[in-house]
């Protein structure tokens, strides 16, 4: 019997806390619930999937994380000029130094700016959190136009043959591109 996962996408929010004019996810109760989340950039008046993540806690303190992770130089910073036209050459990457993280703050100031974030509050078991997220993932890879600037490496986890199909149905008020209407995983 094929089960169903009924899934409400909220955004855009911004990445960083205490940008003006914007909306905090820290400020949304949902952020701080388990879920998966979507690291988007508006390229050409159409936002595209940069990074999709999950997290069996608190999608508020994930993001924590991956901001000091960025500001420690543990993760690639963009050339924020390439990325505005869909690629993404690096100005850093971990490994490089501690000169040249500095050196390449101002991308990642920009970048993090730039940054727009959706999320999905889902409890459900980490197992199935996992399948949800490869299956976006090989969706939006399916495609060379949505998929330009997805930067996700490996994927979590594949269905077994011994598991039950999950239908997986998504709603969101913004147009991802890539983003499906439904997923099987």
């Amino acid at each position: 019997m094929q089960k169903l996962l009924d899934m409400e996408i909220l955004g855009p929010f911004d990445f960083l806390p205490f940008q003006q004019g914007g909306l905090s996810l820290y400020n949304d109760q949902n952020a701080w619930k388990p879920g998966i989340y979507f690291w988007v950039y508006n390229l050409n008046d159409s936002l595209l999937i940069n990074y999709i993540g999950i997290t069996s806690t608190s999608i508020a303190q994930r993001q924590s994380a991956h901001l000091s992770s960025f500001f420690s130089g543990f993760y690639d910073i963009y050339d924020v000029d390439s990325l505005l036209i869909g690629h993404l050459d690096k100005a850093y990457t971990p490994g490089d130094g501690h000169e040249k993280l500095c050196k390449s703050q101002e991308h990642l100031e920009k970048q993090l700016k730039l940054l727009k974030f959706f999320f999905a509050p889902v409890s459900v078991e980490l197992s199935v959190l996992k399948r949800v997220e490869t299956a976006f993932i090989k969706h939006v890879r399916s495609s060379n136009e949505f998929s330009r600037i997805l930067d996700n490496g490996s994927v979590s986890r594949y269905r077994r043959d011994d598991e039950a199909a999950i239908h997986v149905s998504i709603h969101t008020k913004t147009e991802i591109r890539g983003m499906p209407s439904e997923l099987f995983v």
